[in-house]
């Protein structure tokens, strides 16, 4: 009689853990029996985003706010779930408030950076992304991503310095190289008195 009961529990695991396997689901479960709990909103948001479902996501993540709204990772995750849905403005003022309530992550103001540039706000796009490495966010994507905004607005010199800095933390940082160069062969065009003599 044992041998018979253990097959049978053994397949009804087996279908269970292929139904709890997948995070969406078992996160919705969870939701559903505690809805009011923030946490599970975030897990279940990010779930979901990772699925590809970003409007879902967003609607999760934004209960979760409202039930949790000094939790920086809530904000985090909803300003990635409306970068997905292409509300770059949006974002970036989720990640400011995850920055406001989370000082000591100076990441979160280099996301908001990135989505204020991506919201072509390059004055916005600049100031977060300086106050982020100036809060100790010292990374060859910080530096890369303020010497192109400096680029766009012409300031190659000084462009050309933040793909330096890059480069000194990353040597083989390919995006920043190319950058750099892009960035010296403008410069020379712009100024030919910069050209060294033959």
């Amino acid at each position: 009689i044992a041998p018979p009961i253990l097959i049978v529990l053994g397949a009804m695991t087996f279908v269970q853990v292929g139904y709890w396997r997948n995070s969406v689901t078992l996160l919705t479960h969870a939701r559903d029996v505690q809805p009011d709990d923030g946490g599970t909103r975030l897990m279940l948001g990010q779930a979901l985003r990772s699925a590809g479902r970003s409007a879902d996501a967003q609607r999760e993540l934004e209960r979760g706010v409202e039930l949790l709204p000094g939790f920086p990772d809530l904000y985090h995750a909803l300003g990635q779930a409306r970068i997905n849905q292409d509300d770059f403005m949006g974002a970036a003022e989720a990640f400011t408030i995850a920055a406001s309530l989370a000082p000591d992550q100076p990441g979160y103001l280099f996301n908001a950076g990135v989505a204020f540039g991506r919201a072509k706000r390059f004055d916005l796009a600049e100031a977060a992304i300086r106050r982020a490495i100036d809060g100790g966010f010292r990374t060859p994507p910080a530096y890369l991503v303020l010497g192109n905004l400096l680029a766009q607005r012409g300031q190659l010199d000084d462009a050309i310095e933040q793909f330096e800095r890059a480069l000194q933390l990353a040597p083989d940082f390919a995006p920043a190289r190319a950058n750099l160069e892009r960035a010296r062969r403008l410069n020379i065009t712009a100024n030919p008195d910069r050209l060294p003599p033959p």
